[in-house]
């Protein structure tokens, strides 16, 4: 029996072939009484439609370039792993094939971007997704190709001059510290980093706001933003240490900032969270398995992974969405922060 095809279908339906289409691709402007008629004969017939017919019929490739930057750290990179599942899982749902690259900002960053950059100028793919990575150069030349692109998690100035999903780092850090100060802190530093300005200005933001609103100093040599992009640094917590007057807690903007912390404090000879209690940001897998476990903001990066497919979807298929979409975290309790009575 010969393979039927959406011609086969549009007959049985009595309608045309484009509504048959519209309806296998959940397009709008079809009534949904013939959506439902369509769809009863695509499941009785169990036609699935030709990969390739489908591309020729809409004009589309059915996939997408997902760029992630590769960190040196280890722990850097088990975020962007979970972010990748959610895609992943959420564009076989809709569809879609992915392309993946890996950016090394450690090599050359023309070298990095040259795939990238063949697959947006020869119209193999219908959308670019970066994550913790972009190239104002790429991001140009997908506005001149009019091809949809989605910054995820960049740390991009919300300016609304380019789509992005970010996390709700300043919200994430407020609500940290607030729980700090719900403990019983009124003495706390904060670990960040500088090399990330928009993600500094929105963590340092909210652990500053929280202290203000509670009234409580910030001194700023329990402020530490020396911690590089790639791997956590010792020495911010070792500044911490070697003040006359030390903090009772500490936020730190990451979960692998407050790992390197805890293993600095407890080498010095302080006990957490007796001493000193500790606060993340991110949830790592790892978080729950360091000694003692961290109390951390976590999020969910399958979601958010998933949320950045469907909102690039929306975009190529020219639907409804917002230009900024922020994700927030939740509190998230285990074993480093001591209540103080």
């Amino acid at each position: 029996m010969a393979k039927l095809t959406i011609t086969d279908i549009a007959r049985m339906a009595n309608v045309s072939p484009s509504t048959v289409s519209f309806v296998l691709n959940n397009r709008p402007g079809i009534r949904e009484e013939t959506r439902k008629h369509v769809k009863a004969i695509i499941e009785q017939t169990g036609y699935t439609p030709n990969a390739h017919s489908r591309r020729l019929t809409l004009r589309r490739s059915f996939t997408i370039h997902v760029v992630m930057r590769h960190y040196t750290s280890t722990l850097f990179n088990l975020f962007g792993t979970d972010v990748l599942m959610g895609i992943f899982r959420e564009s076989r749902r809709l569809g879609y094939n992915i392309i993946f690259t890996s950016v090394d900002e450690a090599e050359n960053i023309r070298d990095s971007y040259k795939y990238v950059r063949e697959t947006i100028t020869s119209e193999t793919v219908d959308g670019v997704m970066f994550i913790q990575c972009f190239d104002p150069e790429l991001l140009q030349l997908c506005k001149d190709q009019g091809l949809p692109f989605l910054l995820v998690d960049c740390n991009y100035p919300k300016d609304h001059s380019v789509p992005l999903v970010e996390v709700d780092y300043y919200d994430a850090a407020l609500q940290a510290a607030n729980y700090l100060i719900s403990c019983g802190h009124h003495d706390i530093g904060f670990i960040g980093t500088n090399s990330m300005p928009e993600f500094d200005r929105m963590t340092f933001g909210g652990f500053r706001d929280a202290l203000n609103a509670a009234g409580l100093p910030i001194r700023m040599e329990w402020v530490q933003k020396n911690s590089d992009v790639n791997v956590p640094t010792p020495s911010c917590m070792q500044n911490i240490l070697s003040c006359k007057l030390r903090p009772t807690a500490i936020l730190c903007a990451a979960d692998i900032y407050a790992i390197e912390a805890i293993k600095q404090a407890k080498k010095a000879g302080f006990s957490v969270p007796e001493d000193i209690s500790f606060m993340g940001i991110d949830d790592l897998v790892v978080a729950e398995y360091v000694n003692p476990a961290l109390s951390t903001m976590a999020m969910d990066k399958l979601e958010l992974g998933s949320l950045s497919m469907r909102q690039l979807y929306a975009m190529i298929n020219k639907q409804p969405c917002e230009t900024i979409s922020l994700v927030k975290t939740k509190l998230c309790i285990r074993d480093t922060v001591y209540r103080r009575k």
